[in-house]
């Protein structure tokens, strides 16, 4: 009788007995080199994002209508928000991934990308005019900032395990 027919020929309940303790054993003897903080952050960064590019489209809106820019001033703020748009969606889902399947590459490339993202984020706390603004931007240059560290130590994780 093969080794097949005997597994055929076991109870229910001790085939299921005999793949517990197999999942228990790979879960035992692998070790987790993801970053669950940073997961929380970049899920976090995902919504707060959204909402944070959704109210400055409309704030600049109505900046524009009420405040005088000087020059093209509001033209480019208005055109920055679409390539950092591009930008942070990258970033997010580069960091995401990288934690994921804890891999080498993407954690670098969202940590470099990070630094472009607090480079614009110091740009929204720094010249912004209204208090709510400010307001938003702080709130993602601490959220920023939090994934660049968490990153930075996924990245020393990862690498001190290979």
């Amino acid at each position: 009788m093969s080794l097949k027919e005997q597994e055929l020929l076991q109870k229910p309940e001790q085939i299921l007995v005999n793949w517990v303790h197999s999942c228990l054993d790979i879960l035992t003897t692998t070790k987790i080199r993801s970053s669950l903080p940073l997961q929380i952050l970049i899920d976090l960064h995902g919504y707060f994002y959204g909402f944070f590019w959704i109210a400055t489209l409309l704030l600049l809106c109505y900046k524009g209508n009420v405040f005088e820019y000087s020059g093209a001033s509001f033209q480019l703020e208005v055109l920055l928000l679409f390539p950092w748009l591009v930008i942070e969606v990258c970033r997010l889902f580069l960091g995401s991934r990288g934690n994921k399947l804890e891999e080498l590459s993407p954690t670098i490339i969202f940590v470099v990308l990070t630094f472009f993202s607090l480079i614009i984020y110091f740009f929204f706390v720094i010249w912004q005019s209204l208090l709510f603004d400010t307001i938003l931007g702080a709130i993602g240059l601490m959220l920023t900032i939090s994934e660049l560290i968490t990153g930075v130590l996924l990245i020393v994780n990862l690498k001190s395990t290979n």
